[in-house]
């Protein structure tokens, strides 16, 4: 099944977790599977709302400097 999501939201929602998140983290934050949380944080950072800053964790970013990025 498909879900439609807003990416800042997403964001925003596992920030609240900590600034650094490892997709078993993720997944105890939105109620999904580890499988499920990693993809969603790979997807975030297609999106530039994350950075990937080892083999298991991703970085977080603000969501306010993703958007200031995409105006210039």
């Amino acid at each position: 099944m498909r879900v439609a999501l807003d990416p800042v939201l997403v964001a925003r929602a596992l920030a609240r977790g900590g600034r650094y998140l490892t997709p078993a983290r993720a997944s105890q934050l939105l109620g999904v599977s580890p499988r499920a949380a990693g993809r969603v944080l790979a997807w975030l950072e297609r999106q530039g709302l994350a950075r990937r800053v080892s083999r298991r964790a991703y970085e977080i970013l603000p969501p306010q400097d993703h958007s200031a990025g995409a105006a210039e």
